[in-house]
């Protein structure tokens, strides 16, 4: 076999190559690069072209000459691209066969070296024509269904239910404001843009359509557009199905309905619109017969709509007349639009003015009249308003004080004036009417004036200075000032004339003045200044320099009082001025002064300055009223300051003439219960009198009125709401206005009085306070003799004596006793609580008891195991536990149950409460009451508040002190109708308990040494004696402290000291324990002192190592009590 070169294609006798040929149905050739000739063309040439081979290869232009215009050129550049790069081409092409039909080609070309070295171009030219067609086909369906698709304006979606592919249409996304490329093909695309309100509906019925629960898929859902803004579509979707039934494709569109939607929005509010419309609309037949009536026509004749749609025009229409109709139609039909007036008689009779505007239309071939009515009476009443508005502005505008003159902007002739501008100037309007500027200005200059006009022009306003001659010659200073104004397309210069003739010559009097106050300044005999805000001088005279030592005035400017004068005086005096520009008010006092080595009385005078409603610094004065101290002189003052200080007076001020108020303060008005005082000018002064006392105080302003003195008295005055208040008041003859008059002044007594009731009622108290204190005192004196010599027998009883059962209950009668006592001084002295540790659960029980023993009130006790004890007063906090009770019991008139219960509670740090973190005492006390409204909860603890008709108000809060003064906590929590809960917190002492206090009747406290008792009650000292003597120890007694004080020097010096003295804390006519103590001390520092006394809540004995003691001792005492506190000291002390 022949070698062939690199590259060769084999001609078509090749049988591989024809067959391949042939199962393609393409055409082999080779031809020249340069000439594109063909040198070689397969058999399947004539069959596709039905040109013979030899035509192929024998004319020199075949290919050009059988290949379109069109596609000839870009088949050369491709042939000899080929050639030139050595690169094989694919392109296609058309090709006009033999038959006339054109052929479209996909040419394949390959460059092929030959062993001469040149270049042959052999190729393939396959025929595409049904491929070609197939495909136009499709494109051309394509587009007509992008058109079709364009033109119905919808987006298409495809939906792979197998694989959850998505595709959206470029219309699609276009609906949403995104181009191609800007917006996947997928679900979260949709999830994403979806509304998230409508996203769960919409995906239901996809759900249930795909499901077979639904037969179609329509719904509409609002989709966000790119802009931020949601758009509604209509999706409506097909379901492709497998064999199975099974949905394999979801295709649907998407039509953006949000035009329509808003065109149904817009027709609904246009019927809306219609329907609220704030006039009569009547839609009306050729007859006049009503055919539709909205809501405001049917409103303003008081007939329903079916009423008025049976109704014609003549039926509310007294002047329409029946026999007028053709003629209004004729004029409807020739005028389109008609606006008359008329009236319309409403369902009650009542006939009112009204608009109409009545249209004729055409729509669609059929006719529509209609009627609008608008309701005129209030414009009636506006243009009768108006009328009379423009008649009173004319009056207003002949009767200005100032001139208003309208000025020619050309020829500044007068074309309108009022009667002030031409009377001002001596002219009548005949006369004022044929001048000019130029005839009444003696300065005229044309050029100058039209200077000045053409700037006012372009301002559109002014204000000048200038001169205008008197028909009688003399010359009127005046101000102009002016505004340009259009008038008919003509410009005009709007002016108003002030004659300043007299402000000049009132402006020269006040240089003068100024010049004259600056003279009485510095002339002035006391001191007077004027300070900025900051403090700082601004004038000042000689005499305030020579007060403060300064040889001049000059040295105080730009200087503050801290420059010049002692510290204390200066920051006296700034305060003065700091409250002055706070409170806006000015200070006027009377003050004592140092001033060369002495103090002397000054009569002070500090007022705010203001300046456009700004308090810009003070103004002061004062003068030396030491000599007229105690002389007292009502000063003149202008009618200004006197305004002024009755306007800021505190106290209520009517001044009545003629049986009328004419006059009265802001204090008055708001005395009587008026907002100003002009609500009660011309008011009758009796009608605001108690009955009871009018006719005293008619007889009190008839003396008034005739000059004769009229004492201060209480009057009850009414307030405009018929409340009464009690006032102060004085009344004197006065001048008003040159009329004899009435002056008035009230007082308003209300607090002063409430303050004497209470006053008079803590007297009361205090009072009873003593006298329960003095009884405590001395009944405690006489049950200290009781308890100490039935203590003392029970201490030599052997505890199964029968006596000693008998004594012991004794005791604890006497025991109770003392808690009487102990009520008795807390509500007599309060002070601080004298504390003790007790256990509280015998507290608890003996409150509950004690206050609910003979009431139908049932007290369930609630109490957990091992209670905390606490350290207080017993007797306080037994008062608060029977006041919260009895104020439960009150709750409940008719019977009920209070919980009382308590148990322990740990607090931590930044508790609710506000107390120290640690161990407390919770007591609650709850009732089921008529409990406490939401309004009074805030006020229950404040003193004197109750809503009791006998109440003191003082229960609550006495428990609320005391509670706080033991370090507690106390809070309420009520409902009306349910009960009212109080909580007590108290600190506790978990680690004490009452059994370590606990001393059985046989235990008895022996010891040794010598002691001393200091008391007046000579039984007190016996008991004393016999319990220590009992005890063991050596004792002795005195009567007072100098006594006691005597014996102790005396035993100190014999060397025979006490170890303990015991001394009473109040003894009557003589030196008591406190003094005696502080004696004691003074000679022997480690003396051990003991206070006793009866008043157990005395501060004292609450705090006795404040005051030099070493214990205490409270009566009345039992042995255990006083010889275990003697006990305790004396052996602390070894």
């Amino acid at each position: 076999m022949r070698k062939q070169p690199p590259g060769y294609i084999p001609h078509m006798d090749d049988k591989l190559s024809a067959a391949l040929l042939h199962s393609i149905k393409g055409i082999a050739w080779e031809c020249d690069p340069l000439t594109l000739r063909f040198s070689h063309v397969d058999q399947e040439a004539e069959s596709i072209l039905g040109y013979p081979c030899r035509q192929w290869v024998e004319e020199q232009d075949f290919w050009q000459a059988h290949i379109p215009t069109d596609d000839a050129e870009q088949c050369a550049i491709q042939l000899r691209e080929a050639a030139e790069k050595g690169e094989s081409r694919e392109f296609e092409h058309r090709m006009a066969a033999a038959d006339g039909r054109t052929v479209w080609f996909r040419t394949i070309v390959t460059p092929l070296p030959t062993e001469g070295g040149s270049i042959r171009l052999q190729g393939v030219m396959i025929d595409i024509s049904e491929s070609r067609q197939t495909r136009m086909l499709l494109q051309s369906s394509e587009e007509r269904f992008q058109r079709a698709m364009l033109g119905a304006n919808d987006g298409i979606w495809d939906w792979n239910l197998l694989t959850d592919e998505v595709y959206f249409s470029p219309r699609w996304k276009e609906m949403l404001g995104y181009a191609e490329h800007e917006l996947e093909n997928n679900l979260d695309s949709w999830s994403y843009l979806t509304h998230p309100a409508d996203l769960q509906a919409t995906l239901t019925l996809i759900k249930d359509y795909v499901e077979g629960r639904s037969d179609t898929f329509e719904a509409e859902f609002r989709m966000r557009h790119r802009d931020g803004h949601y758009i509604c579509v209509l999706s409506r979707g097909l379901l492709a199905r497998d064999d199975d039934g099974r949905g394999t494709r979801l295709v649907g569109t998407h039509v953006d309905i949000t035009r329509q939607r808003r065109a149904e929005e817009e027709l609904y509010l246009a019927r809306y619109c219609l329907d609220q419309a704030p006039m009569g609309i009547f839609r009306l037949d050729q007859d006049m017969n009503v055919l539709y009536a909205n809501r405001h026509a049917c409103e303003s004749l008081g007939y329903s709509r079916e009423e008025l749609c049976r109704m014609s025009v003549f039926d509310f229409d007294p002047q329409f007349r029946r026999e007028d109709l053709p003629n209004h139609l004729k004029k409807r039909q020739q005028r389109h639009c008609m606006t008359f007036e008329a009236v319309h008689r409403n369902r009650d009779g009542v006939i009112f003015p009204v608009e109409i505007t009545s249209t004729h239309l055409e729509y669609q071939g059929e006719e529509f009249l209609f009627s609008f009515a608008r309701d005129i009476t209030e414009r009636k009443r506006a243009e009768q308003a108006l009328k009379e508005q423009e008649e009173l502005y004319s009056v207003i505008f002949n009767q200005a004080p100032d001139g208003v003159v309208l000025v020619d902007a050309e020829t500044l002739e007068f074309r309108e004036f009022n009667d002030t501008a031409c009377a001002g100037l001596g002219y009548s309007r005949e006369e004022f009417a044929r001048l000019s500027v130029a005839d009444i200005n003696p300065e005229y200059d044309k050029e100058w004036h039209r200077s000045h006009i053409n700037e006012i022009i372009s301002r559109n306003y002014g204000v000048f200075e200038t001169i205008h001659r008197h028909r009688n010659g003399s010359l009127r200073n005046m101000r102009i000032s002016v505004r340009t104004v259009q008038i008919r397309g003509c410009r005009y210069l709007l002016s108003f004339w002030t004659d300043t003739t007299e402000q000049a010559r009132l402006q020269e009097e006040l240089r003068l003045r100024e010049y004259y106050q600056r003279a009485l300044l510095d002339n002035f005999p006391s001191a007077a200044w004027i300070k900025d805000r900051e403090g700082r001088f601004l004038a000042v005279n000689r005499q305030l320099a020579t007060f403060l030592g300064l040889a001049s005035p000059q040295e105080l400017v730009d200087k503050t009082i801290h420059d010049v004068a002692p510290s204390a005086l200066a920051d006296q005096n700034t305060a003065e001025d700091r409250r002055v520009l706070t409170s806006g008010r000015p200070k006027h006092d009377e003050e004592e002064l140092p001033v060369s080595g002495e103090n002397r009385w000054f009569e002070v005078y500090i007022s705010p300055v203001s300046i456009d409603g700004q308090v810009v610094g003070t103004v002061g004065c004062n003068w030396d009223v030491t000599e007229r101290k105690k002389i007292e002189q009502n000063l003149r003052e202008s009618e200004e300051r006197y305004r002024r200080l009755v306007e800021l007076s505190p106290d209520a001020i009517f001044i009545h003439s003629g049986n009328r108020f004419v006059f009265m303060n802001q204090a008055a008005a708001r005395l009587l219960g008026a907002k100003t005082p002009e609500e009660l000018y011309g008011r009758k002064p009796l009608d605001f009198i108690h009955p009871d006392q009018r006719e005293m105080v008619g007889q009190r302003i008839d003396r008034a009125l005739e000059r004769r003195d009229n004492p201060p008295i209480e009057e009850l005055m009414v307030r405009l709401d018929g409340s009464t208040v009690p006032v102060e008041m004085v009344s004197v003859h006065h001048t008003y206005r040159g009329k004899d008059a009435v002056l008035a002044i009230a007082r308003d007594i209300s607090e002063r009085m409430k303050i004497q009731d209470e006053r008079v009622r803590s007297q009361k108290l205090e009072s009873l306070g003593l006298l329960a204190g003095g009884i405590a005192h001395d009944f405690n004196n006489i049950l200290s003799g009781i308890l100490g010599n039935i203590s003392l027998v029970c201490s030599r009883l052997d505890p199964d004596d029968p006596l000693a059962s008998r004594l012991k209950s004794c005791e604890k009668a006497t025991i109770r006793a003392t808690g009487l006592t102990r009520q008795l001084l807390t509500f007599a002295r309060g002070g601080e609580p004298v504390r003790k540790v007790i256990d509280p659960a015998p507290l608890i029980r003996e409150s509950a008891t004690f206050v609910l023993r003979g009431t139908n009130v049932k007290g369930d006790i609630r109490m957990t195991e091992g209670l905390s004890c606490i350290n207080v007063d017993a007797g306080q906090i037994s008062q608060v536990l029977n006041n919260l009770i009895i104020n439960a019991t009150h709750s409940m008139p008719g019977g009920g149950v209070i919980i009382i219960s308590a148990m322990n509670e740990a607090l931590h740090e930044g508790n609710a409460f506000n107390l120290a973190p640690g161990d407390y005492l919770r007591i609650t006390v709850q009732d089921q009451g008529c409990g406490i409204p939401p309004e009074n909860l805030p006020k229950i603890f404040d003193p004197y508040f109750t809503t009791k008709r006998r109440g003191s108000g003082l229960g609550l809060a006495s428990a609320y002190a005391i509670i706080r003064r033991h370090g507690g906590a106390i809070e309420v929590s009520s409902r009306v109708g349910v009960g009212t809960t109080f909580t007590l917190r108290l600190p506790a002492q978990p680690q004490v308990h009452a059994a370590d206090r606990m001393v059985g009747p046989g235990n008895v406290l022996c010891g040794s040494g010598r002691i001393l008792v200091m008391d007046d009650e000579e039984i007190i000292r016996e008991v004393s004696r016999e319990i220590l003597q009992c005890a063991g120890y050596c004792v002795e007694s005195c009567s007072d402290g100098r006594e006691a004080l005597q014996r102790f020097q005396e035993a100190k010096e014999k060397s025979r000291p006490f170890d303990a003295i015991i001394m009473d804390l109040t003894i009557p006519g003589g030196m008591g324990g406190k003094e005696a103590a502080q004696l004691i001390r003074a000679v022997d520092p480690n003396a051990v002192l003991i206070v006793s006394s009866g008043y157990s809540n005395d501060p004292v004995i609450a705090t006795y190592q404040q005051h030099g003691f070493n214990g205490s001792v409270v009566k009345p005492f039992s042995f255990q009590s006083l010889a275990g506190e003697v006990q305790r000291l004396i052996n602390k002390g070894k």
